[in-house]
């Protein structure tokens, strides 16, 4: 009998590395474990027939053959399978509190006359363009947001419009935002 853990590092290795569909995985597990299958190594030790005749689809049996084998590979050559998490590094910038990272946020204002800029001429894509258009404008219509809320939802805006263009001009398939 299995214990949890091995039965969880499996669905993982399925779900993860082997890219086979959570439920799918989900159902050849105990499968798996009655054909004596149930660790990363004994699968890549195993032959295509023998995970043929558990994934009767062979590209899938063959995915997952393939993938026993890089993953047993890499933990032998001493490498961990699954990435660790990384951990935000912490800077010295004085960045540390939320109101200090909101306060880096602020724009610059100009100190240009106003008959300078006028006289400017700035070519610019659209996108950038319509950023700073919708942050300025959520400016005054959600002052209680803060900078990077703002910021986010500006964003936002572009990206779908951004895709409804492209959906328009046949670039991208699917529906517009």
């Amino acid at each position: 009998m299995a214990t949890q853990s091995e039965v969880q590092e499996l669905l993982r290795f399925l779900s993860r590395d082997a890219k086979v569909p959570l439920n799918v995985a989900m159902a050849k597990v105990k499968e798996l474990q009655q054909n004596s299958l149930s660790s990363i190594g004994q699968l890549a030790k195993s032959n295509l027939k023998d995970i043929k005749d558990i994934f009767t689809d062979e590209k899938l049996a063959k995915q997952v053959l393939n993938a026993a084998k890089r993953v047993s590979k890499k933990r032998s050559s001493g490498t961990s399978a699954t990435p660790k998490a990384r951990h935000r590094k912490t800077s010295d910038d004085g960045l540390s509190t939320p109101a200090a990272i909101e306060a880096s946020l602020s724009l610059p204002i100009s100190t240009e006359s106003d008959d300078i800029l006028s006289k400017m001429v700035l070519q610019t894509n659209r996108a950038p363009l319509l950023l700073a258009f919708a942050f300025t404008l959520l400016k005054y219509t959600m002052p209680s947001q803060p900078l990077s809320s703002r910021l986010s939802l500006a964003k936002a805006v572009m990206s779908m419009n951004s895709r409804t263009k492209a959906i328009n001009l046949g670039i991208e398939r699917g529906n517009s935002a």
